[in-house]
Protein backbone atom coordinates (compact mmCIF):
# COMPACT_ATOMS: atom_id res chain seq x y z
CA UNK A 1 0.00 0.00 0.00
CA UNK A 2 1.28 3.49 -0.85
CA UNK A 3 0.96 6.49 1.46
CA UNK A 4 1.61 10.03 0.22
CA UNK A 5 3.64 12.48 2.31
CA UNK A 6 4.22 16.21 1.91
CA UNK A 7 7.85 17.00 1.00
CA UNK A 8 7.81 20.10 3.22
CA UNK A 9 6.17 19.10 6.51
CA UNK A 10 6.02 15.28 6.06
CA UNK A 11 2.26 15.28 6.78
CA UNK A 12 0.03 12.53 5.42
CA UNK A 13 -2.83 15.03 5.03
CA UNK A 14 -2.24 15.51 1.28
CA UNK A 15 -4.72 15.27 -1.60
CA UNK A 16 -4.92 15.97 -5.31
CA UNK A 17 -5.52 19.67 -6.05
CA UNK A 18 -8.62 20.59 -8.13
CA UNK A 19 -9.78 17.00 -8.36
CA UNK A 20 -6.57 15.83 -10.02
CA UNK A 21 -6.99 17.88 -13.19
CA UNK A 22 -3.76 19.87 -12.69
CA UNK A 23 -1.58 16.94 -11.60
CA UNK A 24 -0.62 18.84 -8.45
CA UNK A 25 -1.07 17.93 -4.81
CA UNK A 26 -2.02 20.16 -1.89
CA UNK A 27 -1.07 19.67 1.76
CA UNK A 28 -3.90 20.63 4.07
CA UNK A 29 -1.49 21.14 6.97
CA UNK A 30 1.19 23.49 5.57
CA UNK A 31 -0.43 24.66 2.31
CA UNK A 32 2.20 23.20 -0.03
CA UNK A 33 1.00 22.94 -3.65
CA UNK A 34 3.11 21.08 -6.19
CA UNK A 35 3.64 18.02 -8.31
CA UNK A 36 6.27 16.46 -6.05
CA UNK A 37 5.19 14.22 -3.16
CA UNK A 38 6.84 11.43 -1.23
CA UNK A 39 5.40 7.94 -1.74
CA UNK A 40 5.95 5.53 1.11
CA UNK A 41 5.34 1.78 0.95
CA UNK A 42 3.58 0.46 4.04
CA UNK A 43 2.96 -3.19 4.80
CA UNK A 44 -0.63 -4.12 5.47
CA UNK A 45 -1.28 -6.19 8.60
Amino acid sequence: MHILKCPHCKSHNITLDTGGQTGKYICKDCGYIGGLVIEEDVEEK
